[in-house]
């Protein structure tokens, strides 16, 4: 028998099957020097890890990524794994043929529910090459990979529900669960959690596991020592060979998301949602002081002195300074070739003429680092703040940069001098000074200062503005990248 055929027979359960067609990669002979050479193509049969690799290599695609994306469309595999038929999709309408197969097998588990609870499974998954979406739009799972993930992450608790959340980077569903040992007896005994998974992404290639998981040791930190409303963490699964991991369960805490609400008006509601907004961010501030700037990562990979579930500066800048210039280096690396190039050199004499003048001595404090309306749940009712939420941006900086931030967010990106954004920021700074017993002053060097912050969020925007705004209508989109223009036109 050939190394296919014994795959195919279940003789190499350790080993993951590559079919690749004549053009669908480049070096396709030296693919045949290890494999089994077809009329059509190429056919190889790898150790798991290997294969992997390999198949990433050579299509550019993560393997369990795109395992994972074919499980939600039905399509055909051949029987000998040499070609099939890919199911129409909405981003891929008519028949087309396999350029690719990619298969694996996996035991029978019997603590999940469907496909793999009734034996061993045999995956293949085919398709063509294609453009995948990288951020922001939902990031489908089946009923099978759900039972499966929720039952990695608590080996106790078994999925009954599951709707998706799309916003986001992550892949996240609002899932009801119940716990094994009851799930039959008292189908009542269920409890509505969070499951949230990492998501492979060329557009996020700077979101690394260790980024997404400081988000549980935060969420650890703020539920032990602080009475932030955030959620409880109930269990984390770091890896796995197929499922989408890092991921984790948490609870669902009550409320809507702020977004939602009106915040620029005078009214009770909104007041009171900003300035708890701004109470709870000044004990976000207060929670942890670190001798670096930079990005957080989870401790594991961290010192090995530094306290468990405590995140570390993962390449940490000595100088606040050195930490906004790479901020703004990167962001504006990434104008080229996009409707911003224009402004970019602008830009960097602008930054760079701040950054030498500008005095921004900082302690290193932690930021939350996505602070804004999206971010928090609140009742709309009475306008209490009831979740703070998405920690997975967190670094070490400067408070008043992130003030700056959620000052633009929570006015709606009104202009830097508009009567919303003047309100939203003294009710916002207002709170928060009162939380931290500290008064920033207020003067024309913090004036200065703030002005900068604003003028970074704005280079930041530019970098990321077909992923923010890809959601939003036409119409908003083409006037927010005309208002972002002229505010940047008016600083140069």
């Amino acid at each position: 028998m050939s190394d296919r055929e014994e795959f195919l027979a279940g003789d190499r359960p350790e080993d993951v099957f590559m079919y690749f067609a004549e053009d669908a990669v480049s070096g396709i002979d030296a693919l045949a020097g290890h494999g089994e050479r077809l009329d059509d193509g190429v056919a190889l049969v790898v150790e798991g890890d290997s294969g992997r690799s390999a198949f990433e290599r050579a299509t550019d695609i993560d393997p369990m990524a795109f395992a994972k994306r074919a499980m939600a469309n039905d399509g055909t595999v051949d029987a000998d794994a040499t070609g099939g038929v890919c199911p129409d999709t909405e981003e891929n309408d008519g028949p087309h043929e396999t350029r690719f197969v990619f298969a694996f097998a996996e035991k029978q588990n019997e603590e999940v529910e469907g496909l793999y609870n009734e034996g061993d499974v045999m995956r293949s998954e085919s398709g063509r090459r294609m453009n995948y979406p990288s951020f922001g739009p939902d990031d489908p799972l089946s009923r099978d990979e759900l039972a499966a993930t929720v039952s990695a992450v608590r080996p106790d608790w078994r999925l009954v529900d599951a709707d998706p959340i799309p916003e986001g980077s992550d892949i996240v569903y609002a899932v009801t669960v119940a716990p094994v040992e009851r799930a039959e007896s008292d189908p009542t005994a269920t409890r509505e959690a969070v499951l949230k998974c990492f998501r492979t992404s060329d557009a996020l290639s700077v979101r690394t596991h260790q980024r997404f998981l400081v988000e549980v040791d935060l969420l650890e930190l703020a539920d032990r020592e602080t009475d932030l409303p955030v959620p409880a963490v109930f269990g984390v699964c770091e890896s796995h060979d197929y499922l989408p991991m890092p991921a984790f369960l948490m609870e669902r805490r009550p409320g809507q998301s702020v977004s939602t609400v009106p915040l620029d008006g005078t009214d009770g509601v909104s007041d009171r949602l900003v300035r708890e907004s701004g109470r709870y961010l000044a004990r976000v501030h207060d929670l942890r002081s670190f001798d670096a700037f930079g990005d957080l990562v989870t401790a594991e990979n961290g010192p090995t002195d530094a306290a468990r579930g405590d995140p570390v500066v993962a390449d940490g800048r000595s100088e606040w300074v050195d930490r906004v210039r790479d901020i703004v280096e990167d962001s504006l690396d990434e104008l080229d070739g996009t409707r911003f190039d224009d402004l970019g050199s602008g830009l960097r004499e602008y930054t760079e003429e701040r950054l030498t003048t500008l005095d921004l001595d900082a302690e290193p404090v932690l930021l939350h680092g996505d602070y804004r309306p999206g971010n928090l749940l609140g009742d709309p009712e009475t306008g209490e703040v009831t979740a703070v939420l998405d920690w997975g941006a967190a670094q070490a900086g400067d408070a008043r940069y992130e003030l700056a931030w959620v000052v633009r967010e929570f006015s709606k990106q009104a202009p830097p001098d508009s009567p919303v954004r003047r309100r939203v920021r003294e009710t916002l700074f207002d709170a928060y000074e009162d939380e931290r017993g500290v008064a920033f002053g207020r003067d024309g060097a913090f004036e200065r200062r703030q002005r900068f912050y604003q003028s970074v969020t704005w280079v930041c925007e530019l970098q990321w503005f077909d992923h923010w705004w890809a959601g939003a209508d036409e119409s908003v989109r083409e006037a927010r990248a005309e208002q972002l223009r002229e505010n940047v036109q008016a600083l140069l």
